[in-house]
């Protein structure tokens, strides 16, 4: 028979499956939930905390756009009242510049109106005296004296003239020219006043003169030429005389003032000038007209009385 095994101790079945498990102390599973209760607590109230930081930066981002928004509104609204009173000013200006334009018109125009009365006064004057005169010269000596007088006028005329006069057509034609002449200078006085402009400006437009014109270049320009270069140019001084005068009466202008500066030796480029055409065309004047009356009243041709002359 086979032996028989060593009896063996019989261990504990809890020993022989596994250690011990500690005893847990009484009241720590409270604890452990009490801790986590705690913890969700605080996550919550950092939670509530970073929102209301959030909302703080809203509201500060919101005051901000605010705050610049009533900048920009304030600083436009400056910008349109200065505009509105800068635009007030220049119409302030411009309005206050059209009543002395208006004003220094109404001068000149008051100031023409009285030294063509002047002028027409003396004419007549003159005119007076002459016939006067004629009147009382009835016998050949007084004839002689009045020839002798219109001699010595003529030299000076003469002088004056810018070419000379040779016939009985000639005479006819200067008679003609002086007339044409100092009506074209009251004209030219009237138009510049109604204008707003100097007479020299004027002329200056319907004749172009400088410092390079000669006066014989002036003299003989061609009345149509010069009336349609007239029209296409700008007047002087930003005037757009084209535009205010018509066509018609350009031509007319420039006709005449070409057969003044044909006339005398003066030229026409400004007010001063024009002063001097004005005395050279009235003497001429005087004196066709004086040889006229005289060569009718002797029974004569005038080119004959001025060839002894």
């Amino acid at each position: 028979e086979p032996a028989p095994l060593p009896a063996t101790s019989a261990l504990p079945v809890a020993e022989a499956t596994s250690a011990p498990t500690p005893a847990t102390p009484a009241g720590a599973g409270t604890a452990a939930a009490d801790d986590g209760s705690l913890s969700k607590k605080g996550r919550a109230l950092t939670l509530e905390l970073e929102g209301g930081s959030d909302e703080e930066a809203r509201r500060a981002k919101e005051r901000e756009r605010d705050e610049m928004k009533a900048k920009m509104e304030a600083r436009m609204q400056a910008r349109q009242r200065k505009r509105a009173a800068e635009m007030e000013a220049k119409a302030k200006a411009r309005a206050e510049a059209a009543k002395a334009r208006k004003a220094k018109a109404a001068a000149r125009a008051e100031a023409a109106a009285r030294a063509k009365e002047e002028e027409r006064a003396r004419l007549a004057a003159e005119a007076a005296a002459a016939a006067e005169a004629s009147a009382a010269m009835g016998s050949p000596a007084d004839a002689k004296g009045k020839e002798e007088r219109l001699g010595q006028h003529w030299g000076e005329v003469e002088f004056l003239l810018r070419k000379p006069v040779t016939s009985a057509a000639d005479v006819a034609a200067t008679l003609a020219a002086a007339t044409d002449g100092v009506a074209f200078l009251d004209r030219l006085q009237e138009t510049a006043t109604r204008l707003g402009t100097m007479q020299g400006t004027l002329s200056r437009w319907l004749l172009p003169y400088d410092d390079n014109t000669s006066t014989m270049d002036q003299a003989n320009h061609s009345h149509s030429a010069a009336a349609a270069a007239a029209r296409e140019r700008g007047g002087p001084g930003g005037v757009d005389f084209a535009s205010l005068l018509d066509a018609a009466e350009v031509e007319d202008m420039v006709r005449a003032a070409t057969s003044l500066r044909s006339l005398v030796r003066v030229k026409i480029a400004d007010d001063a000038d024009l002063a001097q055409a004005r005395i050279a065309a009235g003497e001429v004047l005087r004196f066709f007209t004086a040889l006229t009356a005289h060569a009718e009243e002797v029974g004569e041709a005038p080119f004959a009385v001025l060839s002894r002359l």
